[in-house]
């Protein structure tokens, strides 16, 4: 049974300034390691203020289920501590990470080489774009904000790639997936920071 300031502690740290729930999951990960993340650990972002809702989506998404802390978990009549408790322990076995670093494998002239990271896909495709700006000397990519240039460099990608990221992850293809779609082209490679095991 983890103690109550740890349960706290991590439940701190996997929040944003906002006060809301904000990091990467990956169900296949004991460790995290300096190596680049396969695709086929899962990664996926959560955002939201309410530790339920995240701890439901996580089922959701993976059909997840702690076998061997089900009877710990089964100790908690309360939802919302028994969501809490659940968090801390995916943070426990290193299925959690609060930033995951990017770095873009084809330097050139429009795209030059550089890293990127964020709390959850959204803050990483913001801080390219944002780096991006800062390292191209193409100005004009950018004349329409943020958005405007993350959604014409998704249309630029997936027809130099000759993908269709719709057909490729479904109808839900969200900042998770178009992350995923980059990596799955060898675009981008996705680290996470440290490297920490338990065991």
């Amino acid at each position: 049974m983890l103690k109550e300031n740890y349960i706290e502690n991590i439940n701190e740290n996997v929040k944003n300034h906002k006060g809301e729930y904000e990091f990467w999951f990956h169900p296949n990960m004991g460790c995290t390691t300096t190596e680049s993340l396969p695709l086929e650990h899962g990664l996926r972002s959560f955002n939201d203020p309410d530790p339920i809702e995240i701890v439901e989506k996580i089922e959701k998404f993976y059909n997840f289920r702690e076998v061997q802390y089900r009877e710990e978990l089964k100790s908690f009549s309360d939802k919302f501590l028994r969501a809490k408790y659940f968090l801390a322990l995916l943070n426990w076995e290193a299925k959690t990470a609060t930033y995951v670093h990017f770095r873009w494998n084809l330097p050139n002239n429009a795209f030059p080489f550089m890293g990127f990271k964020g709390r959850c896909s959204k803050s990483a495709l913001r801080d390219f774009a944002l780096t991006h700006r800062s390292e191209t000397p193409f100005l004009d990519l950018h004349r329409h904000g943020i958005r405007k240039f993350l959604k014409n460099f998704q249309i630029y990608f997936a027809g130099l790639l000759g993908l269709n990221p719709s057909y490729h992850f479904g109808n839900d293809f969200d900042d998770d997936h178009f992350l995923l779609f980059l990596m799955d082209a060898k675009v981008i490679s996705a680290f996470l920071p440290g490297n920490v095991c338990r065991t």
